[in-house]
């Protein structure tokens, strides 16, 4: 079946596969009836001598009339053994991470906190470790709940263990987004208490330092100078490296 994704210029697939004697019986008796003649005569001829061979039941082909939809990340390191092979039998769409606009929002204690404009900040600074997109969260990475709410059990457990654990366990948490502010870091664990339960008080230490604010808030601190010649009076965003 793997070899029959490979299709010719009219969409059947390039390669047959011979059936053995069970299958061959089997379609024989399904395709009894049917007028080969008219369905030939449609094609060009090359095409139409596999076509025979079909409805004789001899080999399998996909048909030119079959398409095959899917979508994958490709960082599923499950697929990585046959990744080079499978994928270059398909035709490929870049689809970037984007905002669903579903007003998704995390709540860490009595705080909320915007999914997009936190997602935003994470990926920049995945990025920048990584200098690759496959790490990236995308926006439906965490489920949130009916009301649009991701928790904070849920955001430590999925977000954060990812991004630690496999994203960036290997940068040695040098860069100042994870200082804690009391000259440590915020290691995994920190993000826990002594019961093992999520501590929001780290969730909201890593927010300030991202650049996240909280929803309905302004980010304070001194506002960058704005670019000459612009004239709108806008603050520019710094970059999250």
């Amino acid at each position: 079946m793997f070899q029959l994704l490979d299709r010719d210029d009219y969409g059947y697939s390039d390669y047959e596969i011979s059936a053995d004697d069970d299958l061959r019986r089997y379609l024989a008796e399904q395709f009894n009836g049917v007028n080969v003649a008219d369905a030939t005569k449609r094609v060009p001829p090359d095409v139409a001598a596999k076509l025979e061979r079909i409805f004789n039941g001899e080999i399998l082909l996909l048909p030119e009339n079959l398409y095959i939809w899917a979508t994958m990340n490709t960082s599923d390191q499950s697929l990585f053994p046959i990744d080079s092979a499978f994928k270059r039998r398909w035709a490929w769409k870049y689809i970037p991470i984007s905002n669903a606009n579903k007003n998704y929002t995390i709540e860490v204690g009595s705080d909320k906190y915007d999914w997009w404009t936190f997602l935003e900040k994470a990926n920049a600074l995945v990025e920048s470790f990584t200098e690759s997109e496959d790490k990236k969260l995308g926006y439906f990475f965490c489920k949130a709940d009916k009301n649009g709410v991701i928790s904070l059990e849920q955001f430590v457990g999925k977000v954060v263990f990812y991004l630690w654990n496999g994203v960036f366990k290997d940068t040695g948490f040098d860069d100042e987004v994870f200082d804690d502010g009391n000259g440590d870091k915020l290691y995994f664990k920190r993000f826990f208490d002594g019961k093992g339960n999520p501590d929001p008080a780290i969730v909201k230490k890593l927010m300030e330092n991202l650049g996240v604010p909280t929803v309905g808030s302004q980010q304070t601190g001194t506002p960058p100078e704005t670019q000459p010649g612009t004239g709108t009076g806008e603050e520019s965003q710094p970059a999250q490296q």
